[in-house]
């Protein structure tokens, strides 16, 4: 009687999960919509990521809790507009504890939205303005965590260093100690996560070959109170770019290289 049993097991966690593809398959499709003969379409997506951080403190990396168990869960919201083959627009929206992991209550915000302009079928120009992710990198293309192959980004991402970019160092000894005296969030990082400052970028494929330029209103280290072109104008803006190579499916070289000011407005007394 075992064998029956657990064949009946089988075939119902079978249907049951046909069930749920099939009521995925048809939210998606509600969510999906196509105008003007289907020359735009519009779709609305999202992912529901439930994180749990247990660490010593003090917090590793840009978490930045008290407790050494932190939840933390984040609903992200996609918005994707096509319009004909050369006009692309998206935005993305997160409702979390905060940009970074946080013991902080909720928080909504509107992180990414940008307009994008390709001319020509293969890809060899595009143009791009907004409020999105640096070109900086090869992580920060797969950054989201259903892409993301780690649980936390790579150590340039998120590891603090002794920069200040509300204060500029006094002396030698401030900027040597400083970090023991501060709290974690008046430092900065080499790259602050995926960086979604605001500005405009050009980037194209020729070959094996791929390149990327963009201009924004602050630096890749800057904080994400930084990024709204609200809070930052493009007096001091940076360029920042990237240079790849692709020979086969394995392997996607490249050199990225950056030039700002890390600064914020505050620290112009110092």
């Amino acid at each position: 009687m075992k064998l029956p049993a657990f064949s009946l097991c089988v075939f119902a966690c079978t249907a049951c999960a046909f069930d749920i593809d099939d009521v995925f398959d048809r939210l998606d499709n509600a969510l999906t919509a196509s105008l003007f003969q289907d020359n735009l379409r519009v779709r609305l997506s999202g992912t529901l990521d439930l994180e749990f951080y247990n660490f010593e403190q003090p917090a590793p990396g840009l978490i930045d809790s008290r407790t050494d168990n932190l939840f933390n869960p984040r609903l992200t919201l996609f918005l994707d507009a096509q319009l004909g083959s050369q006009i692309y627009f998206f935005a993305q929206s997160r409702v979390d504890r905060g940009f970074d992991p946080t013991d902080h209550g909720a928080d909504i915000r509107l992180d990414e939205y940008a307009l994008r302009i390709t001319p020509w079928q293969d890809g060899r120009f595009s143009l791009q303005m907004g409020k999105f992710a640096t070109v900086v990198g090869n992580w920060v293309p797969r950054h989201l965590s259903w892409d993301n192959p780690f649980i936390n980004a790579p150590l340039v991402y998120e590891n603090l260093t002794a920069i200040r970019d509300k204060y500029a160092p006094y002396s030698p000894l401030f900027f040597v100690y400083g970090p023991y005296y501060y709290a974690k969030y008046s430092f900065n990082p080499v790259i602050w996560g995926p960086s979604y400052a605001s500005g405009i970028s050009v980037a194209g494929k020729l070959g094996r070959f791929d390149y990327a330029v963009e201009m924004k209103n602050t630096s890749l280290s800057s904080r994400p109170e930084s990024w709204n072109v609200t809070e930052n104008g493009f007096e001091n803006p940076t360029f920042s770019g990237r240079l790849g190579f692709r020979p086969n499916e394995a392997w996607n070289f490249g050199v990225s290289a950056s030039e700002g000011s890390y600064f914020r407005r505050e620290a112009e007394p110092t």
